[in-house]
């Protein structure tokens, strides 16, 4: 599995980002079906949305970051006194890129993010 991941651009399979996931949703929708109360239902309904939505994410782009480390960049990139150099630039993930060559992954990465490897998700 590592080998054709790594062949495929792909620099680890995030299996237990999505186990988690998977509970998560399983374990809300236990929950929510016992639930009588329409405000909290409607509050479970829209958080199972929110994780199956970040779950879709997970598995279109297994090489994307985690919420935490997006909003931890976010916050990074907001603060005055951060400033990068003139020749360094932000790609679609977050990740800086200078005027060095891209290594093989990043190049799959980034035809990855662009869906061009999106068809082996759907095999």
């Amino acid at each position: 599995m590592k080998k054709i991941c790594r062949k495929n651009g792909l620099s680890r399979w995030p299996h237990r980002r999505i186990r988690s996931l998977v509970n998560r949703i399983t374990s809300l929708q236990a929950v929510g079906d016992t639930l009588v109360e329409k405000v909290e239902k409607a509050r479970f309904v829209a958080h199972i949305a929110s994780l199956r939505r970040e779950l879709s994410d997970v598995i279109h782009n297994p090489n994307g970051k985690s919420r935490k480390a997006q909003e931890y960049e976010r916050r990074k990139d907001s603060n005055p006194g951060d400033s990068m150099s003139d020749d360094t630039t932000l790609s679609d993930d977050g990740s800086k890129h200078g005027e060095m060559d891209l290594s093989c992954f990043e190049v799959l990465r980034e035809e990855k993010a662009r869906g061009s490897i999106s068809s082996l998700l759907c095999d």
